[in-house]
């Protein structure tokens, strides 16, 4: 019989153990989320910034992809070709 009251002493001792250390973590816990509050918004804004890049990046890519399996070239005009861009100014790499 003494065993078992020890071990529900234990166990009771173990319960409010944990019931005043919830307690005291409560406290400091509302005082770091405070204070982390203007963090976390700001790293939840520049995760929205970098999924708006990467959304951008992929569909700039399925339309190159696109252009790429059709094999059209671009059109006339937008890019000169590599021989034009410059024949007055020396090349670096040719020398």
């Amino acid at each position: 019989m003494g065993m078992v009251s020890t071990l529900i002493l234990l166990v009771v001792l173990a319960y409010l153990a944990r019931w005043v250390a919830t307690g005291w973590g409560e406290r400091g816990r509302t005082e770091i989320e405070a204070r982390h509050t203007h963090e976390i918004a700001r790293l939840r804004e520049e995760m929205d910034q970098l999924q708006a890049q990467v959304l951008r990046l992929a569909d700039e890519q399925s339309f190159l992809t696109r252009l790429l399996a059709e094999g059209k070239a671009p059109p006339e005009g937008e890019l000169p070709p590599p021989e034009a861009a410059a024949p007055d100014a020396p090349n670096p790499e040719r020398s």
